[in-house]
C-alpha cells in the first residue's frame, strides 16, 4: 500500500471486525509471542478512538452531537492518514456507514486507499449484538431494523452514525471509491488461513506462510478467549450477558436460538442484502 493510504476495515457491530484486526497484527507483528490485545488499539485503531479526535479545536468543550462529529470527523480521517504511524500498516476500524449525514459524507476515500469490509448474516450478528449489549434479542431486532441509528457516548469522537444493518451495509458494498474485498465473517471462520493469505494479497503485504500460519494459530478464538480470561480485552464493555467479548465464534447459532418470529422478523428488515451476500432466508410456517 503507498503511504498515505488507509486500509478501511469496516462492519456493522459484531461481525469479525476485530477478529480481522487481531489476525493482521498478528501477522504483521510476528514475535515470539501473541500480539497483546491492549495495544490493539493502538496498532488498527477505530475511527472513534478518542487519541484521534485530541486535535480538534476545544475538543473538550465540544458540543456532543451526530452533527457536531460529522463536521469534524472528515477532518479526523485526514490527521489520521498524514500520522506517523508506528505499525507497518495504516488501518482504521470503523462501524460508521458510508453514507452522507448533516450535508457531509462520512469518509473521504481515496484511490490509492482499500477496504476490507467484513459482514455476517444478521441472524446470528443479533444474537452477538443482545449478548455484547446485554439487553433481549427483540431490542436488538429492532435496533437492527432503525433507519439512521446513531450511538455513542458522553465525548464528540464516541458518535456513530450507523444505520440500520442493511443500510450500513449496503453502503460499504456499493463503495467503489477504491479497491474493496468483501470477507464474510462464515468463510473466514471456516477456512480462516486461506482468508487471511486473500487479504494479505490484497493489501499488497509480502506473503510468508509461516507467519501466516502463525497468526492463525494464534488468532484461535480458545487463546482470544485465555487472553481475555488471564488480562482481560480494554474494548469490551464493562457488562456482557455471558461476561465475554470473545463469546463463542460460531455461525448458525441463529437456528436454535430465536424463535420463528424473530427470525423472519429480522430477514424481512435485511431478506435483500441478505441475499446479495449469499445468506438464505429461513423458511418458516
Amino acid at each position: 500500500m503507498i503511504s498515505d493510504s488507509i486500509l478501511f476495515i469496516p462492519s456493522y457491530p459484531r461481525s469479525g471486525n476485530t477478529f480481522t484486526r487481531i489476525l493482521l497484527c498478528n501477522y504483521v507483528a510476528a514475535g515470539d509471542e501473541d500480539f497483546d490485545l491492549d495495544h490493539l488499539q493502538d496498532a488498527i485503531p477505530a475511527d472513534t478512538s478518542e487519541f484521534l479526535w485530541q486535535g480538534v479545536p476545544d475538543y473538550g468543550t465540544q458540543e456532543v452531537s451526530a452533527r457536531n462529529n460529522r463536521r469534524f470527523r472528515r477532518q479526523v480521517v485526514a490527521d489520521y492518514r498524514r500520522r506517523q504511524s508506528a505499525f507497518p500498516l495504516r488501518a482504521l476500524k470503523t462501524h460508521t456507514a458510508n453514507l452522507p449525514a448533516f450535508g457531509a459524507p462520512a469518509f473521504d476515500i481515496e484511490p490509492q486507499d482499500r477496504i476490507i469490509h467484513l459482514v455476517r448474516n444478521p441472524l446470528d450478528v443479533v444474537l452477538s449484538d443482545a449478548d455484547f449489549n446485554d439487553h433481549d434479542i427483540d431490542r436488538s431486532i429492532a435496533l437492527m431494523g432503525n433507519s439512521g441509528t446513531c450511538v455513542g457516548g458522553d465525548t464528540l469522537g464516541s458518535i456513530e452514525v450507523r444505520g440500520s444493518w442493511r443500510e450500513n451495509v449496503s453502503s460499504w458494498l456499493d463503495t467503489d471509491a477504491c479497491p474493496n474485498l468483501l470477507v464474510r465473517y462464515e468463510d473466514l471462520r471456516a477456512d480462516t488461513g486461506a482468508v487471511l493469505r486473500q487479504m494479505i494479497a490484497f493489501i499488497g503485504l509480502p506473503l510468508d506462510d509461516n507467519r501466516l500460519s502463525l497468526a492463525v494459530e494464534r488468532s484461535s478464538f480458545s487463546r482470544l478467549q485465555r487472553q481475555e480470561q488471564e488480562k482481560g480485552f480494554a474494548e469490551a464493555p464493562a457488562k456482557t450477558r455471558s461476561g465475554r467479548f470473545f463469546r463463542e465464534g460460531r455461525s448458525g447459532q441463529w437456528q436454535t436460538a430465536l424463535s420463528r418470529d424473530q427470525a423472519r422478523r429480522l430477514a424481512d428488515q435485511c431478506g435483500d442484502v441478505m441475499q446479495r451476500l449469499g445468506y438464505e432466508r429461513p423458511v418458516t410456517p
